[in-house]
């Protein structure tokens, strides 16, 4: 079997196994028992857990796994990984939508497409593009520390060698501007210094953007409800009253303490009664974190028609 052949052949398998996951997510979901923890096993198909969110960063070796399987490139796997929304033992599973927009993102694949060089031209159109981060940044040192990272990207995906060295120096130079530095402009650049590595040889690298970003993310959305350190202060003594109140809970031997259903209920209670407007943040948060997805999702495809000359359909 040619290269081109065995390609077609695992993506078609990797897209029947979305359209599984997209089927079983819209379909009647059993909800779990008062008190039991999500089955993911039982609604996400095995290969997928590593785009699951589940416990955040899913560990590399599994994305290296999985890349393997379908032969994709690590750094991609890693990023679209990354970009999930982090799920804990009791947040429900992934939605169809959720599924549909991997698949929208891997349908157009050409069996031959780079996906490292996609996924280089996807850190540079961060910082030059949208969402155009350079244009956050004022300092003029900056800009060109940053500047040199994003052409060694570039230059990377055109095909050059870049010894590490020079992504070392890169990195270096970057850091130091930053050294001490707060605010968003240092937020802003903090994500392409983040980048300064060669994703062949540290595909974990992408988790390390991703997080950058989420980090700026949430300093906008705090900027936008006005959150500030007295809000801070006001929600993180009343979750203290909350932590309380559960480890009093936890201390009660079961035939004295209420249900595990009343005592949820209780804390969802405690949690609106905030004197600080941490439910709105949590909107909030939750917000710039799909929009997170959606933008990335966005700009890959921008990256693989520019690169492959194809037509993407995310978020049409």
């Amino acid at each position: 079997m040619t290269d081109v052949a065995d390609g077609m052949v695992r993506k078609h398998a990797l897209l029947e196994l979305l359209a599984e996951a997209q089927a079983q997510a819209s379909g009647p979901m059993e909800k779990p028992a008062a008190g039991a923890p999500t089955d993911y096993a039982a609604v996400v198909p095995a290969p997928l857990m590593v785009f699951s969110g589940v416990g955040g960063h899913m560990a590399q070796d599994a994305v290296e796994e999985f890349a393997g399987r379908f032969g994709m490139h690590p750094a991609f796997v890693t990023l679209i990984a990354a970009l999930q929304p982090a799920r804990g033992a009791y947040t429900p599973p992934p939605g169809p939508d959720d599924w549909k927009a991997i698949s929208a993102l891997v349908s157009p694949l050409p069996s031959e497409a780079d996906l490292a060089a996609i996924v280089r031209l996807w850190i540079a159109a961060f910082w030059l593009g949208e969402p155009a981060l350079r244009s956050r940044v004022s300092d003029p040192d900056i800009q060109a520390a940053a500047d040199a990272i994003v052409d060694l990207h570039r230059r990377a995906a055109r095909g050059d060698v870049i010894a590490r060295p020079h992504w070392r120096a890169a990195r270096t130079a970057l850091d130091a501007l930053l050294s001490g530095a707060t605010g968003l402009e240092a937020a802003c650049a903090r994500i392409i210094c983040a980048s300064a590595w060669d994703i062949a040889v540290a595909p974990a690298v992408l988790n390390d953007i991703v997080a950058t970003w989420s980090e700026l993310l949430m300093k906008d959305a705090d900027a936008r409800i006005c959150w500030g350190p007295t809000e801070e202060r006001l929600h993180l003594d009343h979750m203290g009253k909350i932590r309380a109140f559960a480890l009093e809970w936890n201390d009660l031997s079961p035939d004295t303490r209420i249900s595990p259903e009343q005592f949820r209920a209780e804390v969802e209670t405690l949690k609106k009664q905030s004197p600080a407007p941490a439910e709105r943040r949590a909107e909030e948060q939750g917000r710039a974190l799909k929009e997170r997805r959606d933008l990335a999702f966005r700009m890959l495809q921008g990256q693989i028609g520019l690169l492959c000359g194809v037509t993407t359909g995310v978020n049409r």
